[in-house]
């Protein structure tokens, strides 16, 4: 799964460059940061895990492993406390 830009470069190439978001991953949600499977951490056979990618603070970017694969993390999600 991929996309392109307007210019014609990957999505993927795009947020790994500029954003420090894992080059091997798709993203789930993306806002100066971003929830992804990391299949880079797998492979493509692999079950990716849930990585949260924290580009608050550019240069610096923090990636934080959320849950070790999607169902797990389907798993913790809980009601929204609002």
């Amino acid at each position: 799964i991929d996309a392109l830009q307007d210019d014609g470069r990957r999505l993927n190439d795009v947020l790994s460059a500029n954003w420090g978001f894992p080059r091997d991953s798709v993203v789930l949600f993306r806002h100066h940061g971003g929830l992804c499977l990391d299949y880079g951490r797998c492979g493509p056979d692999g079950e990716p895990c849930v990585v949260w990618v924290n580009a608050e603070c550019l240069p610096t970017v923090r990636i934080e492993t959320v849950a070790p694969d999607f169902a797990t993390f389907l798993d913790g999600l809980t009601e929204p406390i609002w």
